[in-house]
Parts: C-alpha cells; structure tokens; sequence
C-alpha cells in the first residue's frame, strides 16, 4: 500500500496539492500496478528558513539509499554538489526488455523547491 508524502515549500494551494495528489496517484497506479484505493499522498508544508535543517539534511544529505532523484540544487554551497557529502545515489533499473510486471523503477518529478513557480 504505497503511502507518498511529499515535502514542499509551504505555500502551495489546496487546488495545486489535490492536483499533485492525483498525478502522484495515477503515476503509482501506472507504473507499480497499485489500484487507487491502495494509495494515499500526503503532504508536509515546509516554511523556507526551515528547509535545509528539516528536509535538505536528514531526508537528502541523511538517506542516501533512498534518493532516485538528486536535487538540482545545494543550499550548503558545496561547488561539488551533495556528492561530497555521500556516494552517488543507485541508478533505478532500465524499464524495458523483460516482463513490466516486476518493473521495480522508481517515477518521481523534480523542481527546485528553492525557486518559487
């Protein structure tokens, strides 16, 4: 039961959150083969001054196994980038050339959560 939660820079309106939650949910349904009772998508409201010591450090710089997506993007101001806090994130599997119901690659949509939309 994939349960996604997504941290972002608090702000985002109630109408752009419902429309993510759908996009998150319909690409769960489409690429894990989960139907749409099984998901849920929640959201965490992060305040700007807060990034780095709640999201940037433990989730990104903490989890390296967990990251598929690096950020494009370092509040640290380390020139090299979060690699020279850690190894390099997995590569996820390639899609294609075997049977798609054990595809175990990993979807996920990236911006700079430092740059308003």
């Amino acid at each position: 039961m994939p349960h996604v939660i997504v941290k972002l820079y608090a702000g985002r309106s109630d109408k752009q959150k419902t429309k993510l939650a759908g996009e998150i949910t319909q690409a769960v349904m489409d690429v894990l083969k989960y139907g749409e009772e099984s998901v849920s998508v929640a959201f965490e409201d992060i305040e700007p001054k807060d990034w780095v010591a709640k999201v940037y450090k433990p989730d990104i710089l903490g989890k390296p196994e967990q990251i598929y997506k690096k950020p494009g993007y370092d509040p640290l101001g380390f020139s090299s980038g979060i690699a020279a806090h850690r190894p390099p994130a997995r590569t996820p599997p390639k899609i294609g050339g075997g049977s798609d119901t054990k595809d175990d690659s990993r979807r996920t949509a990236g911006t700079n959560p430092l740059v308003p939309v």
